[in-house]
Parts: C-alpha cells; structure tokens; sequence
C-alpha cells in the first residue's frame, strides 16, 4: 500500500511537470502554418482538459483509498477494544494499527497534493483559454482577427472539398479611411472602425463570420450560401456601413465602404477566392466607391447600383466625407493605377 502512495505521489509530479512544459512551450511558440496553429490550439484544449480530468481521478482514487484505510483502522480500534481489559494489547494488533495510521497520514498528504494541483490546471486551463481568446481576436473591434479568419476559412474550405458546401467571401473596405484619420485623428478612425465593425456584426446572420482583415478592411465570411444567395448579406453589408455615423467634435460624419463579393467555384483555392474578391472590391473603387461588385469567376460586374439604396450616384470619391472632392479625384485616380499595376491574373487551381 505504502509502495502504490509512492508511485502515486510520483506519477502526480510527473504528470504537473508534463502539464507545465507542454502548456508552457505552447505558449511561447510562434504560431506555424495557419492550419498547424489551428491544430495546434487543439490539441493545447484537448492536453489541458484531459490533463484536468486525469487529476481529478487521481484525487478521488486517493479519497476512495483513505476512506478504506479509516474503515481498516476503525475495525482494528474496535478489536483491540474488544480484547480482555486486564490482557495486555496484542502487538500484532498494535503493530498494523500503527502502519495504517501511517497510511492515513500519507493518503491525507497525497490528497492534499492532489487537491492543489487540480487547482492548479483549473488554473493553466483558464490561462490556455484566455490567451487563445487573446491570440484570435482583434484588440479594437472585438471582432475576429486575419489569423482566426484564416482558421474559418479553412474549415469552409475543407467543408467544400469534402461535402460541395458553398460559401462566399466578401470584402468591405471603409472608403477614404486615410484621409479621415488624417483630417480628424486616429481616435475618431478608431471609434469608425469600432462602429463599423458592430454595424456589420449585428447585421449579418450569427453563423457569418465578421473579421477585421487589416486596417480599414473587414471580410466577412458566408456559410452555406453561393453567389445567388450572397447578394442579400450584401445588401445589409452596405447597408449597416451606411448606417453608421462617426461624431466628431459635435459633427456627425457619415460612412461608406466599397464591398467586393466571391464565391467558391469548383477546384478552387483559397488564394484564388480571395483574390477575386479582392478584384471585386476594387472595381468598386474604380466605380465610384460606396457600391459593391462581384467577381464570378470570369468577369467583373456591378451588383445593382448603390445596394439598397434609391439615392443619386455619390459624387467623385464617395466615402467619409469632410474630403475635398479635388483629393477625392486624386485619390481615385491613384486607386486606378495603383490596382492596373498591383491586380493579379484571375483563374483557378486544382487543389
């Protein structure tokens, strides 16, 4: 019994050392490939709970075995008791009664070990879980970030590859967002995107996926839907961004995005997706800005003009206004040039 407290008590120190190191080096290592940092995060779940289970059996094994124990030792109280008053104790019966009490102590100390190293996972897990959370959201918007996107994106990939279900990309980006951190401050174009980014969250259905891509951009991701079911969470895309306003030293400056919208087609990959999509996005641009276009996967073309919308054409620039229509001008222009010599041959990629 003494020999199986030891081996115990042993395999308790080994498995806090396991749980420390390999928790630890999780955390300190650089994310991988996207797809192994998914895997990754996990396997670091799935460690920490089976790590957490497996002490709580072992704390309880140990209350099951003290309890036996006390129930030895009351049974030896009772037969020493039971013995002649005026005969001596008998000394086996002292002698086995001392050793469980030994026991007792040992499984009450081992118990008590046990009961601090749950605390302690419960702990690690509460950490792992935390910095997970950390690792895959945006700090500003609260949103999804471009890693935890990435993780969605590849799951509806493989989703794709596996079963043939659809989904679509659309990318949304604040139009002329420069020039009105330039004009009123960062901490306005902060307050924009933190706007923004709870319009579109709150518009959108709860299995979408809405991640800040970077800067000004966002990406939302579109479960179950093809390019025919895609043009409603457009609309509210547009919609949600035009209905969002910014006060700046009692001002109300209004919003606008250009939205580029692309679903998956047969044998595609992912960086041919987003490519489209972010082709998408700057023909939109080019067009005017406060409008969406699609890509097909063979041509460029317009969603209907102004989404949603029964307004006139914006002028030159559309956008944060409280910008010159002079930079406006510019700004497009170099928005052509710059997408002329930047955009990517379309197509797609066998996987």
């Amino acid at each position: 019994m003494s020999t199986t407290i030891l081996i115990t008590g042993l395999a308790l120190g080994a498995l806090q050392l396991i749980a420390g190191v390999a928790i630890g080096r999780w955390t300190a290592t650089p994310r991988r490939a996207l797809r192994a940092a998914g895997e990754d995060r996990r396997r670091a779940r799935r460690l920490a709970g089976e790590l957490q289970t497996l002490t709580a059996d072992l704390s309880a094994q140990a209350r099951a075995q003290g309890e036996q124990l006390s129930r030895v030792d009351e049974r030896l109280q009772s037969e020493a008791a039971s013995l002649d008053a005026d005969s001596a104790e008998h000394p086996l019966t002292s002698l086995v009664s001392g050793v469980v009490r030994e026991m007792l102590r040992a499984n009450q100390s081992l118990q008590e070990r046990l009961a601090s190293a749950e605390l302690e996972l419960e702990a690690r897990t509460a950490e792992v879980a935390e910095h997970l959370q950390t690792a895959m959201t945006d700090p500003l918007t609260g949103l999804p970030n471009r890693r935890a996107l990435d993780d969605h994106l590849n799951v509806r990939a493989d989703a794709w590859r596996k079963h043939q279900t659809p989904f679509s990309v659309v990318m949304v980006d604040v139009d002329h967002f420069k020039q009105f951190n330039d004009t009123h401050g960062h901490a306005a174009g902060d307050q924009a995107l933190r706007s923004i980014g709870a319009a579109l969250r709150g518009a959108l259905r709860h299995h979408d996926v809405v991640a800040r891509y970077g800067g000004e951009e966002f990406a939302v991701v579109l479960p179950h839907t093809d390019l025919s079911t895609a043009h409603a969470a457009v609309r509210k895309t547009i919609d949600a961004v035009r209905s969002t306003v910014v006060e700046v030293h009692g001002e109300t400056i209004p919003v606008t995005a250009s939205v580029g919208l692309a679903s998956v087609r047969p044998s595609e990959r992912l960086e041919s997706l987003m490519r489209r999509a972010d082709q998408a996005l700057y023909a939109a641009k080019q067009a005017g800005r406060d409008r969406a276009w699609l890509h097909d996967g063979h041509d460029l073309s317009p969603l209907e003009h102004r989404v949603g919308s029964t307004e006139s054409p914006p002028g030159p620039g559309g956008g944060l206004r409280g910008i010159s229509p002079d930079l406006q001008q510019a700004c497009s222009a170099l928005s052509s040039s710059m997408t002329a010599l930047l955009e990517p041959e379309t197509g797609t990629h066998a996987p």
